[in-house]
């Protein structure tokens, strides 16, 4: 998967949003006095780096809602340049990362401060994630030229937090509204810990137990193996019945293998023979018990529809009523016009789907998204039924095109009527609160046109023309004029750069500096959509770079040309081996990771942010191995990649919401935090050994690749669901229903 760094830089800046002007409950006393002279030591000070005796990088500056500043930390001084105030009051933020805040602990904040003006600023203590409330803090602290000496003391009374943020709001001021250019010195911030008499511990119980199964649960045919966390504990094992506790299965546990992302050697338990339905746990004297499975013929039928079933409610631009989305259902959202960034002119772009924890709209990663569907119903079509509880159900067209058209529909209204060109993204300026999606009145931009995602509309386009046309003629004829409209403007822009966000705007960025792999797809789906030899002859040609990715992410698209191709009824013999040798040489490698890791992953150790898609989406391509080499069982290596998903994994967890025993319940996505409640069948992000935003780095430094994973909405590059990670899950379970 092609590295994503440009939009992670983007991401871990906009996440630090602060809910300002929330009521603090917490228990405070506060003084402030003027002082010039005080010589305050920093002993005993959490807040790293907070006497500014020499630069680091806990302390960094967040803007956004037109604030602009910089900042810098020379001779025990923070000095921050504010050039534009904004317009709110933490659209210029100093904050710190990297401590942690105990229930019940008694602290004291003590910290020296001047500014060139006279104005306001506001100090939080605050939740780094989810609605980013206030532990403690106080508003409208009054500073000037003379220094003063501020002094708080609070209890934390929430739940011990082990990555909370400290804040000082520098931006919009509504007692100094037409605040010029000016500058803002701390001298020190010191935090420390007044009484931990009665403090809570951070709770580091991550649930991880020494038995590990998939925790949905297994067919009667299928094969079934446990996996044990350490080889040579136990010799035997039983399988006991949930619900009577009675022994109803006895076997051995035999094996050893090394996995390297865990750094543990396992053994396993096999009880395929085992074929009896029922809710049962795996026991064994020394390594306990493992979490409740389930066999059962239809096992994967209920998790698999409500997997299917997010992709409807992350509908955008229609209501979701209460019948078909229970707590989740919201009026028509984002329904108000957007600007065209580049022109100002008002465009109507309402549909499709959020893409993610957010509510963003983008094509290259619906493109994927509808790419993964369209791929699901034409290998698996006895599968897709008509009765997935969505608006169209009961229309006669499997519900898996009704949802994947709707996605398709707002591409329509994406793309440039004169030109063909598609625009890249609608979203605000910045990334919207933690509320629910009908009442986020956000202004929407429709940013520019982009010759990737282009290309990728022009191949799903393609494909779609393909698919509904047993369905809709009309419907499939207007997608292929369509693909054609935006294969002309990729290839009037070939040498446009990728997509750049403004200065000005800090949501998604989806960057992709190579468009050979969407120009494979492009062609591999328009030439097999018509037969065209003006397609073929750039697959044909064909050159792969050796140095690239070759994943089913948004930005690599090399794999999704190549099975086009390889399935396409004409190919010419030269490509055809060429495509074949490069996709087989994927799948030798996907298959060394799965047979040389104990929990049977076919990443390695290379756990990276959205690891887990990369799981369903490897997946994917060893169900497509099985079709186009067909030398081993590779079906059997993707079952494996299902197992873990739902909790064969070296963290005991199912990453899938509201399945498994043990299932990750606290996403990164805003009506699930919104509403207090978690939206069943989202896959999550997984672990991500690169740390990429503050609470990983404060809580997971040091922990092994496979396990750099906590079940906090507080961390988005963990714990945040996608789209385009349900898609890959849902084509990969579709062979399993």
């Amino acid at each position: 998967m092609k590295k994503l760094m440009a939009l992670l830089i983007v991401l871990a800046m906009v996440f630090s949003l602060t809910a300002c002007g929330k009521k603090d409950d917490t228990n405070q006393e506060t003084t402030a006095e003027d002082n010039t002279n005080d010589n305050i030591i920093a002993d005993g000070n959490i807040l790293p780096g907070g006497d500014f005796s020499e630069s680091n990088t806990h302390w960094n500056i967040y803007k956004e809602s037109g604030g602009s500043g910089d900042f810098e930390i020379s001779d025990g001084e923070l000095k921050v340049k504010i050039k534009n105030p904004g317009k709110k009051s933490h659209s210029v933020q100093i904050y710190c990362d990297g401590f942690e805040l105990l229930q019940n602990s008694k602290y004291k904040l003590t910290m020296v401060v001047s500014s060139d003006v006279e104005r306001t600023i506001e100090w939080r203590a605050q939740i780094n994630g989810g609605d980013y409330h206030a532990y403690a803090g106080e508003q409208e602290i009054l500073i000037g030229p003379d220094k003063k000496t501020i002094v708080s003391e609070f209890v934390m009374q929430e739940g011990s937090d082990p990555a909370p943020r400290f804040c000082l709001n520098m931006g919009f001021d509504k007692l100094h509204p037409d605040l010029a250019e000016h500058n803002i010195y701390i001298e020190e911030a010191i935090l420390e810990i007044v009484d931990s008499s009665s403090a809570v511990e951070v709770d580091t119980d991550t649930g991880e137990v020494e038995i590990n199964v998939n925790q949905l649960g297994y067919k009667p045919d299928d094969v079934k193996k446990a996996s044990f966390r350490t080889a040579g504990k136990d010799d035997t094992f039983e399988i006991i019945d949930a619900n009577s506790k009675q022994v109803v299965y006895t076997g051995k546990v035999e094996g050893e293998r090394y996995s390297p992302g865990a750094r543990e050697t396992l053994a396993y338990a096999d009880f395929t023979d085992f074929k009896t339905p029922g809710t049962y746990r795996i026991r064994a004297n020394n390594s306990g018990e493992s979490y409740i499975f389930n066999i059962s013929e239809d096992v994967n039928a209920a998790a698999f529809k409500d997997i299917v079933r997010m992709l409807y409610l992350q509908r955008c631009g229609t209501e979701l009523t209460e019948e078909l989305a229970g707590d989740f259902a919201h009026k028509a959202c984002h329904t108000q016009i957007a600007t065209d960034y580049v022109t100002g002119e008002k465009v109507n772009v309402s549909g499709g789907w959020h893409d993610a924890g957010d509510y963003g709209r983008y094509v290259v990663s619906g493109a994927k998204t509808v790419i993964d569907l369209l791929n699901a119903y034409e290998m698996y079509p006895e599968v897709f039924t008509d009765d997935y509880d969505i608006p169209e159900s009961g229309n006669k067209v499997p519900d898996i095109l009704d949802e994947a058209r709707y996605e398709l529909e707002w591409m329509f209204k994406m793309q440039d009527s004169k030109s063909g060109g598609v625009h890249h993204k609608v979203t605000g300026k910045e990334f919207e609160g933690q509320v629910v999606a009908d009442k986020d009145d956000t202004e929407l931009y429709l940013m520019e046109l982009c010759k990737w995602d282009s290309a990728d509309f022009a191949a799903v386009m393609a494909r779609a023309s393909v698919v509904y046309k047993q369905y809709d003629k009309s419907f499939a004829s207007k997608c292929l004029s369509a693909a054609k409209k935006a294969y002309k403007y990729f290839y009037e822009h070939k040498n446009e750069t990728s997509y750049k966000n403004p200065e000005d705007v800090s949501t998604g960025e989806y960057p992709d500096g190579r468009s050979a792999d969407e120009e494979l797809w492009m062609c591999a789906e328009l030439y097999k959509a018509t037969g065209d030899q003006t397609y073929h002859k750039v697959i044909k040609e064909y050159v792969f770079d050796e140095d690239i990715d070759s994943g089913l992410g948004w930005a690599t698209m090399d794999l999704y040309g190549i099975y086009t191709y390889l399935t396409s009824p004409d190919t010419d013999e030269k490509a055809y081996a060429n495509m074949k040798s490069r996709f087989k040489e994927v799948i030798d490698e996907i298959v060394t990771n799965v047979e040389g890791d104990g929990y049977n992953v076919s990443i390695g150790a290379d756990f990276c942010w959205g690891s887990n898609m990369n799981v369903a989406n490897n997946g994917i391509l060893l169900l497509w191995a099985d079709k186009i080499l067909g030398d081993k069982d590779y079906t059997a290596y993707a079952k494996q990649q299902m197992d873990y998903l739902f909790g064969n994994n070296a963290l005991s967890y199912s990453f899938v919401t509201g399945y498994g025993e043990h299932a990750s319940k606290n996403p990164h996505h805003r009506p699930s935090l919104a509403l207090e409640k978690t939206m069943k069948g989202m896959l999550i992000g997984g672990p991500n050994k690169n740390l990429e935003d503050p609470y990983a780095k404060t809580v997971l430094a040091g922990v092994v690749p496979a396990k750099c994973y906590r079940d906090s909405s507080q961390s988005f590059s963990l714990n945040e669901i996608t789209i385009y990670w349900n898609s890959p899950l849902i084509c990969l379970m579709a062979a399993f229903v």
